[in-house]
């Protein structure tokens, strides 16, 4: 059986044993690596790394999409500002 994980600092790698939790954890930066599947052949590895590599793509559309969100949020901040700027000129204006 191969066992195929994604490593914390880039890439893949198999081992022909399942690893313990405590050997996917990185002591120096507090990430692990993550464990993606287990093959019976290379081409199977092969197929759940590239599979890997096309749901990292389907990331990037939610990236877009929160950046998007983060955006309009950002719109919404500057318009508040902009209305409280105006108030407290009008108070001053009163004064």
């Amino acid at each position: 059986m191969i066992y195929v994980y994604e490593s914390h600092t880039g890439g893949y790698y198999t081992t022909d044993e399942p690893l313990p939790d405590e050997a996917l954890y990185c002591e120096e930066c507090g990430d692990s690596d993550v464990f993606l599947g287990k093959a019976e052949t290379n081409e199977e590895a092969e197929r759940i790394m590239r599979r890997r590599e096309l749901d990292m793509y389907d990331d990037s559309d939610r990236v877009d999409a929160a950046l998007e969100e983060m955006s309009e949020a950002l719109d919404d901040i500057s318009v508040t500002l902009q209305k409280l700027s105006e108030a407290i000129n009008d108070l001053r204006k009163d004064i």
